[in-house]
């Protein structure tokens, strides 16, 4: 190996950030700083927070179950597309 890192086309990194994105209007409605109070309820920083919403990072693992944790869902609920997961046992 060379060391360089292999670029991924993140089709799960823009999952997850399409789904905080979508849960964030649902679960903060009156919110004037939406990724504020999520960074808040998750108790993580509100930078980690607009790097994961963004789609640009990935979010590490602790994140992702902090961000769901507060949103209220299953963190693999986060990584799928909509439809393609839910609770009823289907996996992504």
């Amino acid at each position: 190996m060379t060391g360089k890192k292999t670029k991924v086309n993140g089709i799960i990194r823009r999952a997850f950030a399409e789904n905080v994105n979508r849960l964030l209007v649902t679960r903060f409605p009156l919110s004037a700083n939406r990724p504020k109070s999520l960074a808040k309820a998750a108790g993580i920083s509100l930078s980690s927070v607009q790097r994961a919403i963004s789609g640009e990072t990935a979010p590490t693992l602790d994140t992702v179950e902090a961000i769901a944790t507060a949103l209220r869902v299953e963190a693999f609920e986060l990584l799928c597309f909509a439809g393609e997961c839910g609770r009823t046992g289907t996996h992504c």
